[in-house]
């Protein structure tokens, strides 16, 4: 993530796109915290997608969001972990009932090749 901090100078990249999304969605700004865009973006500066309230001053660091977007990710994934987990556990029930459906398929096939 702190790599793609580097590619953020064009504001039609997807980069861009994707940052301004997570950081909006997530209430996050940089990886770990706002500092992050300091420390690696190509300008040195913090963009507006970390703002609390549009249009900002980002040099304010009150007025951004203070807390990284890897942890908010990660928040976001636990609370979702049951979710997640059954649809994984659902997702293997259909194929392993599709391999038991297939093998009797072929037993009956082979029987009625016998037959013939």
């Amino acid at each position: 993530m702190l790599k793609t901090m580097g590619n953020y100078e064009n504001s039609k990249s997807k980069v861009v796109r994707t940052w301004k999304v997570a950081q909006g969605d997530f209430k996050c700004c940089g990886v770990n915290n706002y500092t992050d865009w300091l420390d690696h973006s190509p300008n040195k500066t913090i963009p507006q997608s970390c703002c609390k309230e549009h249009p900002c001053d980002t040099t304010d660091d009150t007025k951004l969001y203070q807390k990284g977007c890897l942890n908010s990710f990660i928040d976001w994934a636990k609370s979702k972990i049951l979710i997640i987990g059954g649809a994984g556990i659902g997702l293997a029930f259909v194929q392993i009932l599709g391999v038991i459906l297939a093998c009797c398929l072929a037993r009956t096939i082979k029987k009625e090749y016998e037959v013939v």
